[in-house]
C-alpha cells in the first residue's frame, strides 16, 4: 500500500490540488481510499459568482424609493442576513430612535419559523408622523401621507431560493391592513446552498457513473466559517483506478458539480492505493 497526502503545498488554483509523481505510474488494477480528510470551511454561500447576492427593498414614501441591495460575498445565515437588512435601514436613515432608551426601530426583518420550516418577511407600517418621544433618521425628512409597508422584492436570481421566496414583491401591495404584515416563504428555504463537498481524483475510473472521478463526499458538519472540518471516513470506500499518470489531481466540488471557490487552501487529505482496496 502507498499513500499521498495533499496539503497547501500542492495547491494549484481555485479548487484544484496537484501532486507531481516521481515518474509516470500505471494505476490500472489499483484501488484508492480516503484515509483522513481535514479541510477548512472557507467558501461562501452568498456571492456574485453564485448569482444570489442581490434583492430590493421599496420604502413606501410619498414617492416610493426602491433600492437594490448588493450583499458582500460571504457566509450568511438568517441572522447575518438580518444584520445586512438592518444596516441598510439604518444607514439610509429609515428608522426612529427612542429619546429615553436609545432603542432603534426599523421597519422590516427576516424571521425563521421553526414550526413551518420556512422564513418570514415581517414588515411594519410606516407612521404618517413622528411618534412622541422619538427622533427620526434622515430618511424621514418628511412623512408619508398614507401609512404603508416596506416591500421586499425578490429578483429573478438565486437569492429567492436561499429564503424560499419566488420572484416578486412581499407584501404584494404596500397598502395592506393592520400595523404588521407577515409574508411567508413559498418553498423550503436553502440558506446554505453548498451542503456537501465532493472530492474528485483524476485517476479514478467508474464506467457506471456520470461523475466517474468521484472519490468521497462530506458536509461542513455544522462548523462555522473558518473552522476546520474533520471529515475522516468511518469506513473504507475503495474506488477503482485506471490509466497511467505523471501527476495526481484532487479537486473539490459542491453537490451539484460546481467547483468550490476555496478561500483557504490549507487542507490535509491522505489517500492510499492498494491492489484490493483494503
Amino acid at each position: 500500500m502507498s499513500s499521498i497526502t495533499f496539503t497547501a503545498n500542492d495547491y494549484l488554483s481555485g479548487n484544484v490540488f496537484r501532486r507531481k509523481l516521481p515518474s509516470t505510474t500505471d494505476f490500472t488494477g489499483q484501488y484508492v481510499n480516503v484515509d483522513t480528510c481535514a479541510v477548512y470551511y472557507s467558501w461562501y454561500n452568498i456571492s456574485a459568482a453564485l448569482n444570489n447576492n442581490t434583492f430590493q427593498i421599496t420604502m413606501p414614501l410619498n414617492t416610493p424609493v426602491t433600492t437594490t441591495i448588493t450583499l458582500e460575498d460571504g457566509a450568511y445565515n438568517v441572522s447575518t442576513l438580518n444584520n445586512a437588512i438592518y444596516n441598510w435601514f439604518y444607514s439610509n436613515g429609515y428608522y426612529i430612535s427612542n429619546n429615553t432608551t436609545g432603542a432603534i426601530t426599523t421597519y422590516g426583518t427576516l424571521q425563521v419559523s421553526p414550526s413551518s420550516y420556512k422564513i418570514q418577511w415581517i414588515s411594519y407600517k410606516i407612521p404618517t408622523s413622528l411618534p412622541s418621544g422619538y427622533t427620526a433618521g434622515s430618511g424621514f425628512s418628511t412623512w408619508p401621507t398614507s401609512g404603508n409597508f416596506p416591500q421586499l422584492t425578490v429578483l429573478s436570481n438565486n437569492f429567492g431560493s436561499l429564503i424560499g421566496f419566488s420572484a416578486g414583491s412581499y407584501p404584494a401591495s404596500p397598502s395592506n391592513t393592520g400595523i404588521v404584515n407577515t409574508s411567508q416563504s413559498t418553498s423550503i428555504p436553502n440558506v446554505n446552498p453548498i451542503y456537501s463537498i465532493q472530492l474528485r481524483l483524476n485517476c479514478i475510473y467508474n464506467p457506471v457513473a456520470s461523475n466517474s472521478q468521484a472519490l468521497y463526499s462530506f458536509t461542513n458538519q455544522g462548523v462555522a466559517l473558518g473552522t476546520l472540518i474533520q471529515a475522516d471516513p468511518r469506513f473504507r470506500q475503495p474506488r477503482q483506478c485506471m490509466g497511467s499518470y505523471s501527476d495526481i489531481t484532487l479537486s473539490l466540488f459542491d453537490q451539484s458539480g460546481n467547483p468550490i471557490a476555496l478561500l483557504d487552501p490549507n487542507i490535509c487529505i491522505t489517500i492510499s492505493f492498494s491492489a484490493n482496496g483494503y
